[in-house]
């Protein structure tokens, strides 16, 4: 979305159409353009954006200008953006903020020691429910810079209502919906959890990454088993570890290199079989 009026009045009218716009983006150019906006107008941008995709773009911004964009937010949309964030970035921006929001803010980011939500890894990669599978290809193409496990699916209150697979991506035709290839049903963890209770989860079996969400089932980040062996007691992740089997750990190895390689194909144009040329 370029830098013109044209485009900040379209933003500005429609900002449902432009927040889809701005998540397909680069997190630098998307902010960049929010940076344009006065803050108002960029306040509905934020709240309609999935919120990993917004802290993305705030946090690649200046702390002045990212705090400005942050401000006119209602409290708790503010928190969960802030909590998404990287925390350095986070704190650079509330330090920005006049001194009532930072206490408010502060407060809602704030989750008890020891809790899920302290050690929430806030880069995912998320996508809405509405896409197609090729408008779905796109985002994980222009993602592929970083290392994503998992391709979230969230409606438009940002719920968590499943994840989708390279494998099941790379099948299906890109005019399907994407709805017709998520996989709903996989277990999440409340935000507010106790990690030395979620290390004896017997979930871990069968999952290396599990996703974690709020009180209203909105996402928020996720959690490896391997950093719980750094927040849980060494008895309870002992005992955890104990239930899983020498080979399980292989096979979750083998899986980690094998969603490299995938992440890998994506980077890659695909090639129409009818012409032989590159997809855009």
């Amino acid at each position: 979305m370029s830098d013109n009026p044209l485009s900040r009045g379209f933003a500005r009218r429609h900002p449902e159409v432009a927040a889809r716009v701005l998540e397909g983006l680069p997190a630098d150019m998307a902010g960049e353009f929010l940076a344009q906006l006065e803050p108002r107008h960029a306040m509905p941008l934020l709240s309609t954006m999935v919120i990993p995709a917004a802290a993305e773009c705030l946090a690649s911004l200046s702390s002045e200008t990212a705090a400005s964009l942050v401000a006119p937010l209602p409290a708790d949309e503010a928190g969960a953006l802030l909590r998404a964030m990287p925390t350095a970035r986070a704190q650079a921006c509330l330090a920005q903020l006049s001194a009532a929001p930072p206490r408010r803010l502060a407060r809602l980011m704030r989750y008890p020691e020891g809790s899920v939500g302290s050690r929430i890894q806030g880069r995912l990669l998320v996508v809405p429910m509405t896409l197609t599978v090729g408008q779905t290809l796109k985002r994980v193409k222009g993602a592929s810079q970083h290392a994503f496990h998992h391709i979230y699916v969230v409606d438009e209150q940002d719920r968590l209502v499943g994840v989708v697979s390279a494998e099941g991506l790379l099948r299906a035709g890109e005019q399907q919906p994407l709805t017709a290839v998520i996989q709903r049903g996989l277990p999440t963890l409340p935000v507010t959890a106790a990690l030395d209770e979620v290390a004896e989860m017997p979930v871990w079996r069968h999952h290396q990454r599990l996703p974690v969400v709020d009180n209203r089932n909105r996402l928020v980040g996720e959690i490896d088993f391997a950093d719980l062996s750094h927040q849980a007691p060494e008895r309870v992740l002992m005992q955890t570890q104990g239930q899983i089997t020498a080979l399980e750990w292989i096979w979750r190895t083998l899986a980690r290199l094998l969603e490299s390689c995938i992440a890998l194909i994506f980077s890659y144009p695909r090639v129409s079989r009818k012409t032989g040329h590159d997809q855009e």
